[in-house]
């Protein structure tokens, strides 16, 4: 088995902790909320806090955002909240006992009402986040009592937006997302518009989109309101494919890119400056920017000094008086220049002008610094230490961003922003259903990182950062199954078929120890879930391999039983076709949903409900950093191989919880190389918990379960058991010469003293043809 990278590299960190399995919960860890990002200071106080159904709130004003937002959380409890002088919960300014930094803030959480104060406005909303992160994770419409202090590491914590591809009817989606990540605390945005943004002269007339000036004050609006600090971007010189859109961008152009997106205008060209001139201060017209990004990324990879005009001149003279116009544009309206580092420096070969160039730059200028790898080449950043750095990571990979966090920070730099390259489709969340679970989870936990900065690497953060994010964008597609509803396991030891930890696609555990160790730590949820073990660290699942000669479909009772919930405990093989899913390339091919199984859950009167689960959705394979878009993670450790493991829950809130349960059926189709398993089922808000076996499982009777092949044909066995009262019935699927071959019959158990009774199931000898059934 082959450990992954991001598992290779984080092994280091592993050691470091006690204990190699983890649990995780978004909610509730260890009796303290799960605050996300988390705080810095959590100090527990006795007594709880009852919220009022009439909740009133006193904010400064141009903070009437906090009610709005507040009103949201609390409707759920059917709280009414209201501005007032004199009010339950308080947004103070003050200038004692509160932390320094400008985002700080203080919440204190008592009997006799909340009160949140900072010395500045922006700590107050920081504030009114960790306390409706408080709310959103209560049962009841009350709080535990406490006081936190609370402060970031970094001064500025941002995001990407790339508009380009975004079509401006997704509009409201822009500003959802924008919502979503000031609920994270993150408070500024780079936002790409290019050719796109609504130019009031309108040069562009081969653009396919575009904005308009009031969706444009809009976004400006609402990101004031949510201390959203805007830096525009846009591409300057190198990258220039904006300017394409322009009917004369032959004339402009420097020579001709081997791609639009290595084009650059030439340096020189009077029309090319004029339109360069005019995008800057309409965007700042706008915007009111305090500092502008311009690219000048990758300008090695451009046809640099190739046109006529451009061709015997001085390289360096055309660089520095290019910098020079766009600094004095810019410098005539107040704004800061935002530079990127790579054009800066001579780390590659093909642009010797790099390490001249950087002497063209002035001290307060600002270098956005990037780097997509795991482990970051510390030299590349030193040349730049003197300036005011930006690091740029990207969402999607577990180490960049922690690692990118820890090298600013050593070299005094005081914000850090996250783009989406290869982990987003066109950019930003433009259509909800097609984004990857990488950016998703990657944004909130970069997010927790830049407000606390620590060395715990992102698998052991605790909770699933997909899940919550899926919390933030759609709340109406994600619930949190409410923690006080007791629990059942659902026995599944007589329809598992395959033991995982032979498999050679699942995770392998070494001893007794290292499953007992896996079981403790799903105990620790709310949830029951109980594996199916046996010795020798062994561990079984009902696994689904699709077609072929494998196992399609398994079915359990659930007799009557009715329950609120139902939590599946699932995982998936590694897809032998890894680089469809991890490879790095551009496009809507760069994630699609697979269809993984069925879920068939039936009631009493005979009807039914079914849910799809898709890969990547709601079942993922165990080895994902990231959890799918329709499931959250369960535990977390390392095997036997020193590889990362991941086991996520689906649940299943019942439409029908007034109607008796009678089956539940968990079925799949082929899959393009992905198994799914099924290792366990919990029942919440149940009204009569199942009996635990009271025999332990026995290997043996796998024989069977999974599937037989003959020359021929194939058959397979269905059992369903009746957990309370013995064997229920089997169900044979096979050609009739194999039915009349077979014997099925109830015998003694020769292994057992008390000459209990055992299903016999005696079959024809076969031969099986094509792959091992491992291969899925």
């Amino acid at each position: 088995m082959k450990k992954s990278s991001w598992c290779a590299l984080l092994l280091g960190a592993a050691a470091s902790l006690s204990a190699a399995v983890m649990n995780f919960e978004n909610v509730e860890r260890d009796g303290k909320p799960v605050l996300i990002p988390a705080v810095r200071e959590y100090a527990a106080a006795e007594g709880r806090c009852k919220l009022p159904e009439k909740f009133t709130v006193a904010v400064p004003a141009g903070e009437e955002l906090i009610l709005e937002q507040l009103g949201k959380d609390l409707k759920r409890f059917d709280i009414a909240v209201s501005a007032a002088d004199k009010a339950f919960c308080r947004f103070v300014i003050a200038d004692r006992d509160v932390p320094a930094a400008p985002d700080g803030y203080i919440l204190a959480v008592g009997g006799d009402g909340i009160t949140v104060s900072s010395r500045t406005t922006a700590g107050l909303f920081h504030g009114a986040q960790t306390l409706r992160n408080l709310i959103r994770n209560a049962d009841a419409p009350e709080l535990r009592s406490c006081r936190i202090a609370d402060w970031p590491d970094f001064e500025r914590r941002g995001y990407t937006f790339n508009l380009r591809g975004v079509p401006s009817k997704n509009f409201q989606t822009v500003l959802d997302t924008l919502d979503a990540m000031a609920e994270l605390k993150m408070n500024m945005v780079f936002i790409s518009m290019e050719e796109c943004f609504p130019y009031e002269n309108n040069p562009f007339t081969k653009r396919k989109n575009a904005y308009t000036k009031e969706q444009v004050l809009t976004l400006v609006d609402f990101c004031r309101k949510r201390h959203i600090e805007i830096v525009p971007s846009l591409q300057v010189l190198s990258h220039a494919a904006w300017m394409m859109a322009h009917p004369d961008w032959e004339k402009m152009s420097e020579g001709k890119p081997r791609h639009s997106w290595v084009s650059l205008c030439c340096p020189q060209n009077e029309q090319g400056r004029m339109l360069t001139k005019m995008a800057l201060e309409e965007h700042i017209r706008l915007y009111k920017p305090k500092v502008f990004y311009i690219f000048y990324d990758e300008i090695y990879l451009c046809p640099f000094q190739v046109c006529p005009r451009c061709k015997n001149a001085d390289g360096k003279k055309l660089l520095a008086d290019y910098l020079e116009f766009v600094d004095g544009v810019l410098r005539k309206h107040g704004v800061k220049l935002m530079a990127c580092h790579d054009s800066f420096s001579s780390k590659n070969r093909a642009w010797k002008y790099g390490d001249w160039y950087r002497t063209q730059l002035k001290k307060d200028h600002m270098i956005r610094w990037w780097s997509y790898r795991d482990t970051l080449p510390e030299e590349q950043l030193v040349p730049f230490k003197d300036f005011y750095l930006v690091g740029n990571a990207v969402c999607g990979k577990p180490l960049n961003v922690f690692n990118m966090a820890k090298i600013i920070k050593k070299y005094g730099g005081s914000a850090c922003n996250m783009t989406y390259w290869y982990y987003s489709i066109g950019g930003l969340f433009a259509k909800l259903e097609t984004e990857t679970p990488d950016s998703l989870g990657g944004i909130v936990n970069g997010a927790d990182y830049l407000w606390l900065l620590r060395d715990t690497p992102y698998p052991f953060l605790g909770y699933d950062g997909t899940f919550e994010m899926m919390r933030h964008l759609a709340p109406e597609k994600t619930f949190t199954v409410p923690r006080a509803l007791n629990a059942s396991a659902v026995p599944l030891a007589g329809i598992v078929n395959a033991e995982l930890s032979g498999s050679g696609k699942f995770p392998r555990f070494a001893s007794d120890a290292e499953v007992a160790e896996l079981q403790a730590a799903l105990d620790r949820l709310p949830e029951r879930f109980r594996l199916v073990t046996s010795k020798g660290g062994k561990y079984y699942a009902v696994r689904l391999t699709g077609g072929g000669s494998g196992r399609q479909n398994a079915m359990f009772k659930l007799h009557n039983r009715k329950a609120e919930y139902l939590s599946f405990l699932l995982t998936a093989s590694r897809p032998l076709n890894g680089g469809a899913y991890h490879g790095y390339h551009y496009g809507a091919k760069r994630f699609t949903y697979a269809p993984a199984a069925v879920l068939t859950v039936e009631y009493a009167d005979g009807t039914k409900v079914k849910r799809e689960l898709g890969y990547r959705r709601e079942i993922t394979d165990w080895n994902r950093p990231f959890g799918g878009t329709g499931m959250r993670f369960a535990v977390r450790g390392l095997d036997a191989d020193k590889s990362f493991y991941s086991f996520g829950i689906y649940d299943f809130k019942n439409p029908h919880p007034e109607k008796a349960l009678k089956s539940i059926s968990f079925a799949t189709k082929r899959l393009d190389r992905i198994s799914p398993a099924l290792l366990a089922v919990s029942a919440r808000g149940i009204d009569k918990p199942f009996k635990t076996p009271s025999k332990p499982f026995d290997p043996a009777a796998l024989a069977g379960r999974s599937g037989v092949k003959d020359a021929e044909k194939e058959y397979t066995l269905h059992i369903v058991e009746d957990f309370e009262h013995g064997l229920g019935k089997v169900e044979v699927s096979a050609p009739e010469s194999v039915k009349k071959a077979m014997k099925v019959e109830i015998v003694e158990d020769p292994a057992s003293p008390t000459k209990s009774k055992v299903l016999k199931i005696t079959v024809p000898p076969g031969k099986y043809r094509g792959r091992s059934r491992d291969e899925g």
